[in-house]
């Protein structure tokens, strides 16, 4: 799992892409979407939905909460 700060938005998702064993956390974000950095595939943070090729499926996203300075992530997807 990963954390991402996305334009002030702070997102929880899975951070192996599902198309391959690449490593989401060196991928290249850009807005609200990050990419793999294997072979590019785009994934919408906020609902984890595959946005283009080769990846077809999603990634799973997990419930996050702030309180303060603090972070809590619900790890059940």
């Amino acid at each position: 799992m990963m954390i991402v700060n996305a334009e002030g938005s702070l997102y929880a998702v899975s951070r192996i892409c599902t198309h391959e064993t690449a490593d989401l956390s060196t991928g290249f974000l850009i807005g609200s979407e990050v990419t793999c950095p294997l072979h590019l595939s785009r994934f919408d943070l906020k609902t984890g939905a595959v946005q283009n090729p080769p990846a077809t499926n999603p990634l799973t996203t997990y419930m996050l909460k702030t309180e303060g300075t603090a972070v809590y992530v619900r790890l059940e997807p």
